[in-house]
């Protein structure tokens, strides 16, 4: 290779031009216009596909909190009915207890009135007979298929209570 410095720095310098003018074409005009863009179509794929993929946890993540929801809603309404329950027992033996203590009242009142000197045997025994009433009942349950023995009473007894 012959010449001068000159010729050599030329030479280099146009070699060095193409190649950058060939690496810059993706920069301008028609020639790099696909360089730009690229695929669109596969570009706009991939993007409908994220896209519905993020739709997908959406509606996953959705039906996993509604489910939560549901189970939380049945627990409380199990919770809420046992307490229901509970207080209705709780008044029901409320409601027991003070009848016992009512017809309890009735028969010590009738006991009073009798030891006064007031009242008649029938009073006093009728007062004490509600209180043993549901006693009874239970027992008539069990011995369904024995008859009810009656006390026989005599004419013109008393009977006392104490």
């Amino acid at each position: 290779m012959g010449g001068g410095n000159a010729q050599k720095s030329a030479m280099a310098r146009e070699r060095n031009a193409a190649a950058a003018a060939a690496q810059g074409r993706g920069g301008g005009g028609n020639d790099g216009k696909e360089k730009r863009g690229g695929d669109t179509a596969a570009k706009i794929a991939a993007g409908q596909a994220e896209k519905a993929e993020r739709e997908a946890k959406k509606v996953a993540l959705a039906e996993k909190k509604k489910l939560e929801e549901e189970k939380e809603a049945k627990k409380l309404a199990k919770a809420k009915k046992e307490a229901e329950k509970a207080e209705k027992e709780k008044k029901e033996a409320a409601r027991l207890k003070k009848e016992a203590e009512d017809a309890k009242k009735k028969a010590d009142e009738a006991a009073k009135t009798k030891a006064a000197g007031g009242g008649d045997a029938e009073v006093v025994t009728k007062g004490m007979a509600e209180v043993d009433v549901s006693d009874e009942k239970k027992e008539e349950k069990k011995d369904e298929s024995k008859p009810a023995e009656e006390p026989k009473k005599e004419e013109g007894a008393t009977v006392e209570v104490s």
